[in-house]
């Protein structure tokens, strides 16, 4: 029997068996498919890999973030069991390119905050 397949509460003698996904805005279809696969847990990332604050042209761009839907798409006993979070691959806190530094630490602090707001692993 698939581990996605447990009956809730038994976690006796399993494993956990998650599958890395790219981004996708829509997260309950993706988190459907893949625990109807017999994937436990998904690990993702939860803002747009293209998104770069010092690419936004106007205030409002600036304030409405990328995230991967709202936290009310999955209930919150989904987002913490079944969503690990996987921070932006891009995010480069050492480097010496002063934007790239600067937009690492504003995404980062950004997808942080998303991610504990949702009560993320």
């Amino acid at each position: 029997m698939p581990l996605g397949q447990r009956m809730a509460g038994d976690k006796s003698d399993s494993r956990y068996c998650g599958v890395e996904t790219d981004f996708n805005e829509d997260m309950p279809r993706l988190l459907d498919f893949n625990i109807s696969a017999g994937f436990d847990f998904l690990l993702s990332p939860l803002m747009d890999p293209t998104y770069r604050p010092s690419l936004a042209t106007t205030a409002s761009e600036a304030s409405v973030l990328p995230f991967a839907g709202s936290d009310l798409v999955l209930s919150p006993a989904q987002w913490s069991s079944h969503v690990v979070a996987k921070i932006s691959s891009w995010i480069d806190l050492d480097s010496e390119d002063e934007e790239l530094r600067q937009d690492s630490e504003t995404v980062l602090g950004q997808e942080i905050v998303w991610a504990s707001h949702l009560s993320l692993q």
